[in-house]
């Protein structure tokens, strides 16, 4: 028995150009988690807001996924989440934190299709999401 082919690191692996929302405040993080987006195969589209997530939601097409931080300036993750799951309530969300507490949990267990992803995470973690 062979083994199968290992991906091609030329974006190759994604299904097609779908794209995936990265709404995160750390200009490294969004950078450097946008790149594995788009090594994967997937257009990364990028938001440091809350506020920021809305708009580019409001844009067709529709995100195959968000990856949403929770602590950020403005509206924030939490608030984010819920007016994101009022227009979009099939959209799959990952909560993605540094600091699991009861108020992460409480949330993904509140809303339906999200789940929660400690930081820091990198390729294999992003891979197993849109696998």
């Amino acid at each position: 028995m062979t083994a199968s082919p290992q991906p091609e690191p030329d974006g190759r692996e994604g299904a097609g150009r779908a794209s995936v929302l990265l709404v995160d405040d750390d200009d490294q993080l969004r950078e450097t988690v946008g790149r594995i987006i788009s090594h994967l195969g997937y257009m990364p589209v990028l938001a440091a807001t809350g506020e920021e997530a809305l708009d580019r939601l409001a844009d067709p097409p529709e995100p195959i996924l968000v990856i949403l931080d929770l602590d950020m300036p403005g509206m924030g993750g939490a608030w984010a989440l819920a007016k994101i799951r009022c227009l979009h309530p099939h959209l799959p969300v990952v909560i993605a934190s540094g600091q699991h507490s009861r108020v992460t949990s409480d949330l993904a267990d509140l809303f339906s299709r999200v789940s929660l992803m400690p930081k820091p995470y990198g390729l294999d973690e992003i891979r197993k999401l849109l696998a």
